[in-house]
């Protein structure tokens, strides 16, 4: 989740961590989340595992109530949450009702605190991306290239994404060009939900 110069992520426990970022890059001045990493365990752990961050997440953002939101409403802040394509739909792959079920969440999330927070300012979308090429799941793609021609073929744009393709929606959302743009998903998935 993009926040006001806080950067809560989920590594490999469910641990939630608030910690400083280093100086953002100057064409964009927002932190950001580390997407939780999905093993091929039963679908029961990892749904409990995406619900328990989701929980987690809402209890850092809530239950620390005016100590963290405080300077989000001070400064207009702008929070961007990091869904899937199965924020809106269901891609079946091992394990992915679990990963469907949290990334649900992750929208609902995501509107509800755009409505709580809108009356402040602040500004809460989420960016929804397709299949992404990186170093966590190359060892699946070298070992599932059927999986990945699979959901190549069925992206109109031809190839993977890349996180780079991510950091457009990401500076939208965070800058004033989307002033009025609240409770909302940006999907990056080079076309895969229009076929």
């Amino acid at each position: 989740m993009i926040t006001g110069g806080k950067d809560i992520s989920c590594p490999d426990s469910s641990r939630t961590t608030l910690r400083p970022l280093p100086a953002p890059a100057p064409a964009l001045a927002a932190p950001s989340l580390s997407a939780t990493r999905v093993r091929a365990r039963p679908w029961p752990h990892l749904l409990v595992r995406h619900v328990v961050f989701a929980l987690g997440v809402c209890a850092v953002v809530l239950g620390l109530g005016v100590a963290f939101t405080a300077p989000l409403r001070a400064s207009k802040g702008r929070i961007i949450n990091i869904g899937s394509i199965q924020s809106l739909m269901h891609v079946r792959t091992p394990s992915s009702a679990a990963y469907t079920a949290s990334k649900h969440g992750v929208l609902g999330f995501t509107r509800a605190l755009a409505a709580e927070l809108g009356k402040d300012g602040v500004r809460v979308n989420a960016i929804g991306p397709g299949f992404i090429e990186t170093p966590f799941n190359a060892k699946m793609r070298a070992e599932n290239p059927e999986r990945v021609k699979i959901f190549v073929e069925h992206t109109p744009l031809g190839r993977p994404g890349t996180p780079d393709d991510i950091v457009g929606p990401a500076i939208f959302l965070a800058s004033d060009l989307s002033a009025f743009v609240t409770g909302s998903i940006i999907l990056a998935d080079g076309g895969y939900r229009t076929v």
